[in-house]
């Protein structure tokens, strides 16, 4: 660490794919608290019987990363990226054991506060989500795409156009569009 500054995340992850197990571990210090919040944001607002906590989320995510270490890893926000994709796919596989626990009842809603998007309700059925994303997907791939980062990584427009390589009036536009049937789909019914 060069004049005390701890090192940047690319950094740590290039290390790390490259069988350094210290980096890994200082990579894991240094993206705990974001992605501890992540998980609080998308858990926030849930029912008392939810079945995962925050932290509990952050471990099978971590633990998900670990074998990934090999990817080549091109910047915070790629990691980021499949991180918002492992959130996501442990929130629908809970949701879906909870629903076969209880044969339907209590499904996992999300809180969509911290998106910022009030055409969707405070509390989404993750699995309704879910849904629309892979509904989405068939339709337009990168918006269903944008719509899960910023949903699940709570990745703004600017790191967006990064992750995925396109230019950020292409984002907006995609995101527009994304929003627009989202809201369609999931939104209150009229």
């Amino acid at each position: 660490m060069a004049g005390g500054r701890a090192p940047a995340i690319t950094d740590l992850l290039q290390a790390w794919a490259d069988d350094d197990a210290e980096a890994g571990e200082r990579l894991f210090e240094a993206v705990y608290p974001e992605l501890r919040m992540l998980a609080r944001q998308r858990l926030a607002g849930e029912n008392a019987a939810i079945s995962i906590q925050a932290t509990e989320l952050i471990h099978e995510v971590y633990c998900k990363l670990v074998d990934q270490r090999r990817c080549s890893w091109q910047c915070r926000g790629q990691f980021f990226a499949v991180a918002a994709m492992m959130i996501r796919r442990i929130l629908i596989d809970h949701a879906k054991q909870r629903c076969r626990r209880k044969r339907g009842s209590g499904v996992v809603h999300l809180s969509l506060d911290e998106v910022q998007i009030p055409w969707l309700p405070k509390t989404l059925d993750v699995l309704a989500l879910d849904g629309a994303l892979v509904e989405l997907a068939g339709i337009e791939m990168r918006a269903a795409q944008i719509a899960e980062l910023r949903f699940f990584a709570g990745l703004s427009l600017q790191e967006t156009a990064r992750v995925t390589g396109l230019s950020q009036s292409t984002v907006q536009r995609k995101w527009r569009f994304g929003k627009a049937w989202l809201a369609r789909k999931l939104g209150p019914a009229p």
